[in-house]
């Protein structure tokens, strides 16, 4: 019963960190904790200005939390967690089978860019 009050009075932002912590938990066999995930996102962040100063900022409009990217040409995923919380038992449960919900950006054509899950190892890089 406090485990569920915790969840209720957490904002959306503290439960997307713990949401990302079991995702990469789950992806990589390694414990990560929320302090692990706050540091990888503002990491990340500044990789994704890199590419596009108004991209990250785009995906946090649309109530996402970026926890990871990786890039392989032409595309360019970014992992998020959603704005939607009726989605995390999905997104873990995708998780444990080695796929992630991400943004997958299109260098060619940037018209293709799109949300999707994508698999990847367990070093995060994208397989499929």
């Amino acid at each position: 019963m406090i485990a569920k009050e915790r969840l209720i009075n957490m904002s959306l932002r503290e439960k997307q960190i713990e949401q990302a912590s079991k995702i990469l938990s789950e992806l990589t066999g390694v414990k990560f904790r929320t302090d692990d995930i706050k540091i990888i996102e503002k990491e990340t962040k500044e990789v994704i200005k890199m590419y596009d100063i108004g991209l990250a900022k785009r995906l946090e409009n649309d109530n996402n939390f970026i926890f990871g990217c990786s890039s392989g040409y032409p595309f360019f995923n970014i992992y998020i967690v959603s704005g939607y919380e009726e989605e995390y038992a999905e997104e873990l449960e995708s998780a444990k089978q080695g796929y992630v919900w991400s943004y997958v950006h299109n260098f060619d054509n940037t018209m293709f860019s799109e949300y999707g899950t994508i698999r990847v190892n367990k070093e995060l890089e994208r397989i499929a």
